[in-house]
């Protein structure tokens, strides 16, 4: 594959090779792409969604959960959800 660089973009590819961070432009091409490749999930990671995405999802699951009315049971006890509690059979035997 061959690219065309317009004068700037040369300019900048030569910025960020002299300033050792990056030994050739091959190297500097290949950071950009790690770039684009976080901020455009493509279809072999669907799992992973853009940021803005994720903030949408979470604003709306905590507006689901303010407009779940609460239980009308009584909360438990600390005792009762402790893990000592839970797991100690010999006081819940019958």
């Amino acid at each position: 594959m061959n690219v065309t660089l317009s004068s700037e973009e040369e300019k900048l590819v030569d910025e960020l090779r002299n300033t050792g961070s990056y030994p050739d432009v091959k190297a500097v091409l290949l950071a950009a792409l790690q770039v684009l490749k976080q901020q455009h999930p493509t279809q072999e990671r669907p799992s992973q969604l853009p940021q803005e995405e994720w903030v949408r999802r979470f604003d709306e699951f905590m507006a689901e959960v303010d407009r779940d009315p609460p239980s009308k049971a009584d909360p438990l006890s600390d005792e009762a959800l402790s893990r000592e509690t839970f797991y100690d059979t010999e006081r819940t035997r019958v």
